[in-house]
């Protein structure tokens, strides 16, 4: 996925999350307040960035593994 998309999708995420709260509770507020609710997000989506970027990483691995056990069983 590239990175233009990655970050209209997280743009979009955002704004979808503050276009929605119609209603504020104290601790949204809190958050909101001091921008703690960004670092909040920014984390998340480092951690989900994160094992997509190790999910796709095993994946390649997986298939150079399966081209190569193919490769040895058409060899023989």
């Amino acid at each position: 996925m590239s990175s233009k998309k990655i970050a209209l999708i997280l743009a979009l995420t955002v704004a979808g999350a503050r276009a929605g709260a119609t209603t504020v509770s104290p601790l949204e507020g809190a958050f909101f307040e001091s921008a703690k609710i960004y670092v909040v997000v920014a984390v998340a989506v480092l951690i989900l960035g994160g094992i997509f970027a190790y999910l796709i990483a095993l994946e390649r691995k997986l298939k150079k593994l399966e081209n190569e056990v193919n490769q040895r069983n058409t060899a023989k």
